[in-house]
């Protein structure tokens, strides 16, 4: 150390400018705790001058963090928080706030940035970054409800259509590492995913935060099913949907709701350019928005009597979400059914495969069930449609026998 400190020869400018000019972090001890602290929130920041910014955030007092590092990257991208170059200040908690800070007083006039702010605990594990963006971006975090890669445009649960810009980047966050993805990892029907705009209101920048979750399948259900290969089965003229116990209508966008009453015929047409919604033969609303259908009990259905399926023929009824909408071409109606992927099994496997078969080949048949809808997911094929999987033989029948499989449910 005293050889060290006598700098003889440059020696210790060289190691501290050469090979050691960047922060590092503190090497974890997984030996004694693995688990990171939860992120913090509401990142923001503040102008205080020409060249100073000043970063806060909030972090809940019973988080188990001890310290926070501030990245920073330049331009719209967000770079790899496991490279040391990239932090710009390590700050220690004040345990008397909720609220912690940090000024960059380095900061370049007309330049972008892009902050991220990471939570430590005490053996130095690392939290999923927290990101702000200077200077401040419109972003938006819905559901996902179309991907259209071909026309370069997303449907988002609220917004409706945006477009994506030509060099749109995609990120991901897993763990605490943030790795470059692309629009096949942006899914139909996540709510895990930010999306950042630019000055022309185009989806430039996507963050998907964490996995995303594969619980629930969303099927495309044709108005016939014996002819898979004529896509314009998936527009109807009207719907007609009814239910013993009664269901739910949701206009969630305008906010508005009907209490459907048990039997209560409810018709949809397309009428001037809208969906125009009749109670036993009387209209009661009408609207440009995706309308929902959703039974009061999990387990209860809601029939679509304007359906004919199956030998013999009857109206086959549905678990989950029905969601109507209007086609893309805005004069036909299109029917979607949201539903968790184990419930989507039941009226799948006896569609496919006669219970006669046998209780070993029917397990089989439910493995290979899933397998495919999760092979239809990964691959987004309808997507451009708002679905993951088509009700026929385009992708599996379903829903196609009045006969459910209870042994699908031990």
């Amino acid at each position: 150390m005293k050889q060290l400190r006598l700098n003889n020869l440059g020696v210790t400018d060289k190691i501290k400018n050469e090979y050691f000019k960047t922060k590092a972090l503190i090497p974890t001890m997984p030996w004694i705790d693995g688990k990171a602290p939860n992120k913090v929130h509401d990142i923001s920041y503040k102008l205080l001058g020409e060249n100073k910014i000043e970063i806060s955030w909030k972090d809940n007092l019973e988080n188990e963090s001890a310290y926070y590092v501030v990245y920073r990257f330049e331009g719209r991208s967000i770079g790899n928080i496991e490279d040391p170059s990239k932090i710009i200040g390590v700050v220690r908690r004040d345990n008397s706030k909720e609220e912690q800070s940090f000024v960059d007083n380095s900061v370049e006039k007309n330049k972008q940035y892009v902050y991220a702010v990471t939570a430590l605990d005490r053996l130095h594990n690392e939290s999923k970054p927290e990101i702000v963006f200077y200077p401040k971006v419109q972003y938006i975090k819905e559901k996902v409800m179309l991907k259209d890669t071909i026309n370069n445009k997303i449907e988002l649960e609220y917004r409706g259509y945006i477009d994506i810009a030509q060099d749109v980047l995609v990120y991901q966050i897993i763990d605490n590492k943030v790795v470059e993805r692309n629009l096949s990892n942006v899914m139909v029907g996540a709510e895990n995913v930010t999306f950042y705009l630019d000055r022309d209101n185009k989806v430039d920048l996507i963050i998907i935060d964490g996995e995303t979750k594969i619980d629930k399948v969303r099927i495309g259900i044709r108005s016939d099913v014996n002819n898979p290969a004529d896509i314009n089965l998936l527009d109807y003229s009207n719907i007609e949907m009814k239910a013993s116990n009664g269901f739910k209508l949701l206009d969630k966008k305008s906010n508005v709701a009907f209490d459907i009453l048990s039997n209560d015929l409810i018709s949809f047409k397309v009428e001037d350019g809208q969906i125009s919604v009749y109670k036993n033969g009387n209209i009661v609303y009408r609207t440009l928005n995706r309308l929902y259908a959703e039974p009061y009990n999990e387990d209860d259905k809601i029939t679509v009597t304007t359906l004919r399926r199956g030998s013999p023929v009857f109206n086959p009824s549905y678990r989950g979400t029905l969601e109507v909408t209007l086609s893309k071409s805005g004069d036909k109606l299109n029917l979607i059914n949201e539903i968790q992927i184990e419930k989507y099994l039941y009226q799948v496997v006896p569609s496919e495969m006669p219970e006669s078969f046998g209780l070993e080949a029917l397990k089989a048949q439910a493995v290979a069930a899933r397998t495919y809808a999760l092979g239809d997911y990964f691959s987004s094929r309808f997507a451009d449609r708002g679905f993951h999987v088509d009700d026929s033989t385009l992708s599996q029948v379903y829903n196609n026998t009045q006969r459910i499989l209870l042994l699908l449910r031990r």
